[in-house]
């Protein structure tokens, strides 16, 4: 995590968009948490088996949750003491991001609720 990670938590001060492509914004949403980094991803893991997603561990924390040609990963980095935030990527959607928008960032966001303290994506409230 890096100083811009951290403005970007801030919609009035993402520059996101001068460096990424205008579809990076659906691809990608973060939460923050002050739950401990174990309790979110155990929270993870737990909303991934329950929208029947395959949950790999990867090396470095990240957490991959596959479901046929959707591949996500969930990036936990610890921002402070009891205050985390957390990436969920879609890595690959084979073709269909789409969908994939419209459909289950939805299931994801209801699973975390109780964790998720707040959202910082423009088009997410």
């Amino acid at each position: 995590m890096n100083a811009f990670d951290i403005i970007s938590i801030s919609s009035g001060l993402d520059l996101s968009g001068l460096f990424e492509p205008a579809s990076h914004g659906k691809r990608e949403r973060k939460f923050t948490s002050t739950a401990a980094v174990e309790e979110v991803e155990e929270r993870v893991v737990e909303v991934g088996g329950r929208l029947g997603y395959r949950v790999e561990r990867e090396k470095g924390g990240a957490i991959g949750l596959v479901k046929g040609r959707t591949v996500l990963l969930a990036e936990i980095l610890e921002v402070a003491p009891e205050f985390v935030m957390v990436v969920v990527k879609v890595v690959d959607c084979g073709g269909g991001v789409v969908e994939f928008e419209e459909v289950y960032w939805d299931d994801l966001r209801v699973g975390f609720e109780g964790i998720g303290l707040s959202w910082h994506n423009d088009d997410v409230s």
